[in-house]
């Protein structure tokens, strides 16, 4: 049976997902924030909901999440934890693991630069076939969650 890796990338502009199936490109999706934080964060849990529900009749699929870290205040970081927590009790919910990873760790391990910037990043996974599909005309975010889920793949063997 395959094995299914997310990576998920929360930005300012939204969420981020990236579905590798057996080193293949299933599929990724960007979901939006609104101006209401509330029914974002309920728009995130439902989106995330939903694919641990198609995902979790195998018992193959992992979820790689960037960490929160502080961002410009105290209140943006405590949104970013928000966030977080919301999408891993989606995926925890449905017995799906959930691992946090460290945007600078991956950054130097993936890309080789921990300070990489997004266009470094963008570069770098349009350069690797497996992300072929998902072409130069997305918004940022969704390069980065490409990286963690290719960073949950080579821990995942």
């Amino acid at each position: 049976m395959g094995k299914t890796i997310i990576g998920i990338d929360s930005a300012p502009k939204g969420l981020a997902i990236v579905t590798l199936f057996d080193s293949e490109l299933e599929g990724f999706t960007f979901v939006p924030k609104t101006k209401n934080f509330d029914e974002t964060l309920l728009n995130f849990f439902n989106e995330c909901n939903t694919i641990a529900k198609d995902n979790s009749i195998s018992n193959n699929t992992v979820v790689f999440i960037e960490d929160v870290s502080y961002v410009v205040n105290v209140k943006a970081t405590l949104m970013a934890a928000q966030v977080l927590a919301a999408v891993k009790l989606a995926f925890m919910s449905n017995n799906i693991p959930v691992f946090t990873v460290n945007n600078m760790t991956a950054k130097k391990e993936i890309v080789g630069d921990g300070k990489a910037d997004k266009i470094k990043v963008k570069k770098f996974i349009l350069a690797n076939p497996i992300f072929e599909e998902i072409g130069e005309k997305q918004l940022e975010d969704i390069y980065d969650a490409a990286m963690y889920a290719l960073w949950g793949k080579l821990r995942m063997g």
